[in-house]
């Protein structure tokens, strides 16, 4: 539907790899009955658009794409919240209770909401039990007691959310609670499974609240807070996060404003952050020489400090030549550091999409990409530096 498509050369192309399923519009593979005459080309799909998702998802690689954007649960039009599972895309109406009766409430996996959302539908997200994968693009005038259904997500191992900044009622307090393990049976609750969460645009975070944080979830990995630059974000929270999380393989401190700080790279020893593979910096008043000399120390951490950028040099024999531009593949790059577990879903270069369009910005990933610069130059193989 983006595209000008010659669907003829689609056709033959397909008569050679008949593997291949081709879709050039919603709810539609090209297919063809074959005769004596030769084959008899078909405009519309009259399979089971659901099953053959759903047989696709099974090859190992293939993710997140959807053919049918109107594989409903309800027949109703005023629905607004967008929720992916493994299977399917569905439309829930957040002001009814059809989350407590629909047969995939106990099967959704993975729910993304691209934008706000009534305070009283949080409750019915709570329900659903099996959501490994919650994304929230907007908390706007969300207070505490309905952000707190998210502790029933106790599966839960990614969770994202974009706060609504000076409109955002949600306290550290609400947040210590919520990120608070009960005594008995942790292993059971919200959040001891989380792996990623990011924390955006929120203007209330506290040394006490990271501290939770980092107390109650054990499995963490990657911990994102872009965006806390509009208001005095606590000046010992960067401080803190760097010296106490010892077991983030990625983090992003992109847009701290004046909170950003800088020293805390002086100090970084090896207990500090040990095991961490990527820094993002966007958007800070970022001491170069500083992040180069880390770097230096730590040749297996990519350092980003902004778009399409990570701190790179040439080794000479009279020392290093650092480069102010980035000349490697990048896309390969962000492969390479996808196959370490417990990084997932940044982005570097915010312009590798599919399509130039203002309400889509989909990264094109690859399983496989070849990537080659000079010898002498810093290696980002997969094998070498990550």
């Amino acid at each position: 539907m983006i595209f000008k498509l010659n669907v003829e050369n689609l056709r033959h192309l397909n008569l050679k790899r008949p593997k291949l399923l081709i879709s050039t519009k919603w709810n539609y593979f090209i297919n063809w009955t074959q005769t004596e005459n030769g084959c008899i080309f078909h405009d519309s799909f009259n399979g089971d658009i659901r099953a053959v998702e759903n047989d696709l998802r099974q090859i190992d690689g293939l993710r997140d794409f959807v053919i049918n954007p109107r594989l409903s649960v309800c027949d109703n039009n005023d629905l607004n919240v967008l929720a992916r599972s493994s299977s399917a895309e569905f439309y829930i109406d957040h002001r009814k209770s059809m989350i407590r009766v629909s047969p995939w409430r106990y099967t959704l996996t993975e729910l993304h909401l691209g934008s706000y959302i009534r305070n009283d539908g949080i409750e019915y997200i709570g329900h659903l039990h099996s959501l490994k994968v919650f994304s929230w693009g907007l908390s706007l005038y969300t207070f505490d007691e309905e952000f707190a259904h998210i502790k029933n997500l106790y599966n839960l191992e990614e969770l994202r959310v974009w706060f609504g900044g000076q409109d955002c009622n949600v306290t550290p307090e609400g947040l210590i609670t919520l990120f608070t393990l009960p005594q008995n049976e942790p292993e059971k609750s919200f959040p001891y499974k989380l792996k990623h969460l990011v924390i955006s645009n929120y203007l209330e975070g506290t040394v006490d609240l990271f501290r939770v944080i980092d107390q109650n979830c054990p499995n963490l990995r990657t911990l994102g807070l872009p965006f806390n630059d509009y208001l005095p974000f606590n000046d010992g929270v960067m401080p803190f996060i760097v010296s106490n999380f010892k077991r983030l393989f990625f983090l992003d401190l992109s847009n701290f404003g004046d909170h950003y700080k800088d020293e805390v790279w002086d100090n970084l020893d090896d207990r500090n952050l040990p095991d961490l593979r990527l820094l993002i910096l966007h958007g800070n008043k970022v001491n170069v020489e500083n992040l180069r000399r880390l770097n230096l120390k730590r040749p297996k951490l990519l350092i980003s400090t902004k778009w399409n950028y990570f701190i790179n040099w040439t080794q000479t024999e009279n020392g290093c030549i650092f480069h102010d531009s980035f000349n490697g593949d990048i896309r390969a790059v962000e492969n390479d550091l996808r196959q370490i577990d417990g990084l997932r879903d940044f982005v570097i270069n915010p312009r590798l999409s599919v399509c130039d369009n203002n309400d889509l910005n989909v990264l094109a990933r690859s399983s496989s990409a070849e990537f080659y610069i000079d010898h002498r130059k810093r290696s980002y193989s997969s094998d070498h530096s990550v």
